[in-house]
């Protein structure tokens, strides 16, 4: 498995946000079609396979510039299998046919005040058996400061690898920036290798939900307390 992070734009700015600090360290951020076209190139002559490609954000995919592009070229690559998007629902009835033919598997979280009910319902006509609608009522807090602490080693709820631009995060999704920001980190050259060939070999055993950031990360499982989710507050944009 690995994560997929296309495009930092969100339309909500829900309170609890697992890629929030993610977001605000690259607003603007757009995986290029040249980045992309390096890591399937990267992948391939690593020959690796991927058996699940997990699209995410770090904001919302459907946002992506170059998702119409991107999926048939995924899925022609030969190193993709599986291609599994996250979305909010917002923009899912403007996906053309022919993008849906190379997506596996949507989960749609819908978040309170959801009002595109009849263009979901008029997607998962054509397309339900594609398709995880998520209920958004709650969501787990995120560690609000440095006395917010877990036990590590621990078990991850979002660990890696994970693709973003040319870097490959090997042991962490998107919720390890906002533990760096908490611990004022501005990077951690250790969590990442640069996309080239062969770049799963910089994985060093033991290290995954063994690292410094764990401790403070809403991606350590034994961070369990759930709130109210909203999709406004959460200062992200």
């Amino acid at each position: 498995m690995m994560r997929f992070e296309v495009a930092s734009a969100c339309q909500y700015d829900c309170a609890m946000c697992a890629h929030g600090g993610m977001r605000l360290r690259a607003p603007r951020y757009q995986l290029s079609l040249d980045q992309l076209e390096r890591f399937i190139e990267a992948t391939r002559q690593s020959d690796y396979f991927i058996e699940d490609l997990r699209m995410h954000g770090p904001g919302e995919p459907l946002l992506w510039d170059h998702l119409e592009h991107a999926l048939p070229r995924l899925k022609a690559s030969g190193v993709i299998g599986r291609i599994f998007i996250a979305t909010n629902g917002l923009l899912v009835h403007k996906l053309s046919e022919a993008s849906w033919e190379h997506i596996d598997e949507m989960r749609i979280s819908l978040y309170d005040g959801f009002t595109r009910q009849d263009e979901v319902r008029a997607v998962m006509a054509r397309h339900g058996d594609k398709i995880i609608l998520n209920e958004c009522d709650d969501f787990l807090e995120l560690p609000a400061d440095l006395a917010h602490a877990a036990p590590v080693p621990c078990h991850c709820r979002c660990d890696g690898p994970m693709l973003y631009g040319d870097r490959m995060y090997l042991y962490c999704g998107p919720p390890v920036f906002s533990a760096m920001d908490l611990m004022g980190m501005d990077d951690d050259a250790a969590l990442w290798t640069a996309v080239a060939p062969g770049y799963m070999d910089a994985v060093v055993p033991g290290r995954l939900g063994n690292l410094a950031q764990c401790a403070h990360c809403w991606g350590n499982s034994s961070f369990d307390t759930w709130v109210p989710q909203s999709t406004q507050g959460g200062g992200w944009k």
